[in-house]
Order: C-alpha cells, then sequence, then structure tokens
C-alpha cells in the first residue's frame, strides 16, 4: 500500500484508508508495520496523507506494545523536526519576535502545520506512562527533535527562567 501512496499519488485515496485502519489491527506485527510505512510515505511527502490519517498514527503513542509507541513517537517527532523545528527563526532573530500575536505558523507551511502541530502535545502527554524508559524517549525526543536547534544558549549571567531561550522556544511552540 505505501508504494502506491508513493508512486502513484493519484490512488492515494483509495490506499490511505485501509493502510489507516491497518493501525487498529488486533495483530501487533500488522499494527507495527501499518505505521512503518506510512512513516514513509510522509517523510518523503508530509502532506501525502491526511490530517485524519496523521491523528491515528499520533494515536500509536498509546499501544499496548512499547516497539510500536517507540517507534510512533520517533516517527512523528522526526517528521515535526524536518519540517517545523528546523525552519523556525531563532528567538534573537527579528522575524520571531514580530510575527502576528506569536504566530509562528506564519514561518512555514500553514496546511503542514495545522497538520502536524499536535505533536509536541502528544509527546509531552507521553510522559505520563509509568515505565522509565518512555519517559527517558520522551526528554530525548523533546531535546533532539522538538526544541529547535536555533534556539540558541542562555545568559550564563541571568539566573531566572526567562534565560533559556530553548525553554522559551517549547513555550512558543506549545502556545499556537
Amino acid at each position: 500500500g505505501s508504494l502506491i501512496m508513493k508512486r502513484k499519488p493519484e490512488l492515494r485515496g483509495q490506499v490511505e484508508e485501509p493502510l489507516m485502519q491497518r493501525l487498529r489491527d488486533h495483530e501487533w506485527d500488522i499494527r507495527h508495520n501499518s505505521l512503518m510505512r506510512l512513516l514513509e510515505v510522509i517523510h518523503e511527502d508530509p502532506l501525502a496523507v491526511s490530517a485524519k490519517t496523521l491523528r491515528e498514527m499520533g494515536e500509536r503513542v498509546k499501544d499496548r506494545k512499547a516497539d510500536i509507541r517507540k517507534a510512533a513517537m520517533v516517527g512523528l517527532c522526526k517528521l515535526y523536526s524536518r519540517n517545523i523545528a528546523e525552519v523556525l527563526p531563532s528567538l534573537e532573530d527579528e522575524v520571531a519576535t514580530q510575527t502576528e500575536n506569536g504566530d509562528i505558523g506564519k514561518c512555514f507551511n500553514s496546511a503542514l502545520w495545522k497538520r502536524i502541530s499536535f505533536i509536541p502535545a502528544m509527546l509531552i502527554n507521553c510522559w505520563g506512562y509509568p515505565d522509565i524508559p518512555t519517559r527517558h524517549i520522551v526528554l530525548q525526543l523533546l531535546q533532539e527533535y522538538i526544541i529547535p536547534k536555533k534556539a540558541g544558549k542562555a545568559d550564563p549571567n541571568a539566573d531566572d527562567a526567562r534565560a533559556s531561550p530553548r525553554a522559551a522556544a517549547l513555550l512558543l511552540c506549545f502556545s499556537s
């Protein structure tokens, strides 16, 4: 199915729904395989699948199998990083401070932003899982993929929370 979605864009609509339904299959290997194929598709073209399919992929972070939860978290965070976090202006940049009403969606494709803006909140919600490895993954993904790399360094002479540009960038991600 994913090969058809990649090579034949006109048939995506017919293939997407069955692949999305396989994300809810009883067999964990079918759910995992479907998730991995859909992640391959969206990494090539993030607008290739519907917002509904992206949300269903996000629901896999609640899967009972840890491998599927991890694959969903990592795959969606990489998508977010590649398309949002890497193109955000730095906090010191005038463009970042002059966006209207703090709307960071003006820095990139707004259609894409509407589809994947749920990813940081989805990742933060994963912190609530009782297993320690999942919490470690959440922290690692926040640092590597969600918080913009261009956030810069904190002022070493300041001792308040506002001194951390990366923390401010995280708040900016959740403010929309």
